[in-house]
């Protein structure tokens, strides 16, 4: 049975171990399968800190956009959806390597530098086009919960949370005239909106 993971595909030869372990000890992720038409583990590059990790074995991310419900009076449903704030979190799981802990690496805090948490920055790029599927600039640890069983890999999954993130697309704000073009999806809707035209507030 073969694993799948992050640029690499292990099998139970002794030359795909031996590669596996090579491609680990360097501290980099390379694809096997370059050209896939579809997005997989096998074609990504996980990168902490700009540094590629080939250690790990997933990554996950939920981006939560937090919204207050506007009401009127005698109107079962909210007149519109007022954004409040953004929500980014996530997990990293990693198979734990003697002497490359994520304290050891400086991914999270131990207990003389808890006040000093530094902020990691976490990468998924395309191998065959080096695009940006996901990144955040300002993540912090904020959970690790470990896993050694006997004759098996020991796991580590951190648990994130980020200040922002982008995705394949840099963030953009809309313009003037796509704010004109389509009011009833841009303008502010309900009766701020309707006080902003009246008041011909931008």
């Amino acid at each position: 049975m073969s694993r799948r993971g992050f640029g690499r595909e292990s099998g139970s030869s002794i030359a795909t171990n031996f590669s596996n372990n090579f491609l680990a000890s360097q501290g980099a992720i390379f694809s096997l399968k370059p050209q896939a038409k579809y997005l997989t583990g096998a074609r990504t590059v996980l990168k902490i800190n700009g540094n590629a990790v080939a250690f790990a074995f997933s990554v996950t991310w939920s981006v939560k956009t937090e919204v207050t419900e506007i009401n009127t009076i005698d109107d079962p449903m909210p007149w519109e959806l007022a954004p409040r704030r953004i929500e980014v979190t996530g997990t990293l799981g990693l198979f734990q390597l003697p002497g490359q802990s994520p304290q050891a690496l400086r991914y999270q805090s131990d207990i003389a530098a808890f006040l000093a948490n530094k902020y990691i920055s976490i990468e998924v790029r395309d191998s065959a086009s080096d695009a940006v599927i996901f990144r955040a600039g300002s993540a912090m640890v904020t959970g690790q919960q470990s896993e050694v069983n006997s004759e098996q890999v020991a796991r580590t999954l951190l648990t994130w949370r980020a200040i922002g993130w982008q995705a394949e697309n840099a963030p953009v704000k809309f313009t003037n005239e796509e704010l004109q073009s389509d009011p009833n999806t841009f303008q502010p809707a309900g009766a701020l909106g309707w006080v902003k035209s009246k008041l011909n507030i931008k």
